[in-house]
């Protein structure tokens, strides 16, 4: 290799670095990175879009008192952090499919496999919390009703003209004329109970199964109601609340095991937060 040849090499070598340098010290300087969660960043840009999100739920006037700014830093910085591990997690349980998969996707597919099919929720802890929180508890007298409520008067009328002709004509006249937010689904209202029930709904428990009321005039307008079924009180029983019970075990399973799974997590992965820039953000 002649002397020239090399330092031509030497040169270009030289222009390489230097591009490489400027065009790093620029994306470094456009996505300042506020915390490393392993392999992964926490950019600025995504920090101060949810920081001036949940900005906005505090009164304006809170936003002043420099602990009130300092802990909801931390709640995004925490936010942002867990969620990286959560990814990073996936990444490194299903490596193969982080082409397949979209970030959101993948995350899920993680939660899925380590937390919610790991949850078990035994007859025994069913039967345990129904005795603990409602044991001869009473169901309270329910009825099912449909209801048409129109502003004038005469319209009601009319409809209760229709009918007194034709009962059957409930749910098409309600959808027609009534001015409830259930009139697409034929006035249907469903189950409701005395606590539940407004001032003019409350006639229908005087009401049998099938019958159809007389005008009821109330702030709202006028109402008609039908009732369809009624259910008397009666005490609670396990069946009634199985699903419900249910549903609440395995919420508070999946929590429990979600958070022993992130402080896993956290203790067995590098996290850094950049307090310099963290702290220098108003």
């Amino acid at each position: 290799m002649s002397r020239s040849t090399f330092y031509i090499i030497i040169s270009l070598c030289a222009i390489l670095s230097l591009s490489y340098f400027f065009y790093h010290k620029k994306i470094v300087q456009n996505k300042r990175i506020v915390a490393r969660v392993g392999e992964l960043s926490v950019y600025l840009d995504d920090f101060a879009t949810r920081y001036q999100q949940l900005r906005k739920e505090y009164p304006k006037t809170s936003l002043k008192n420099p602990f009130i700014s300092k802990k909801i830093k931390e709640i995004v910085i925490n936010d942002l952090i867990q969620d990286k591990l959560l990814y990073l997690a996936a990444l490194q349980t299903f490596p193969n499919h982080k082409r397949l998969l979209s970030k959101e996707d993948l995350q899920k597919k993680y939660l899925n496999e380590v937390v919610q099919k790991n949850v078990r929720v035994a007859d025994e802890e069913v039967d345990a919390f129904f005795k603990k929180n409602f044991f001869e508890q009473m169901s309270p007298e329910k009825v099912h009703i449909k209801q048409i409520l129109v502003k004038e008067k005469t319209l009601a009328q009319k409809i209760k003209i229709l009918l007194s002709a034709k009962p059957g004509s409930f749910e098409q006249l309600a959808k027609k004329h009534s001015l409830a937010l259930e009139a697409d689904k034929g006035g249907d209202l469903g189950y409701i109970t005395r606590l539940e029930a407004i001032e003019p709904l409350l006639k229908a428990f005087r009401l049998n199964p099938g019958d159809i009321s007389s005008i009821i005039e109330s702030a709202y307008g006028y109402h008609i109601l039908k009732v369809y079924e009624k259910a008397p009180e009666r005490q609670i029983t396990l069946e009634d609340k199985r699903h419900e019970i249910l549903n609440v075990l395995r919420a508070t399973k999946e929590r429990d095991l979600f958070e022993n799974n992130m402080k896993q997590l956290v203790q067995n992965t590098n996290i850094q937060k950049n307090r310099t820039l963290l702290n220098a953000i108003p």
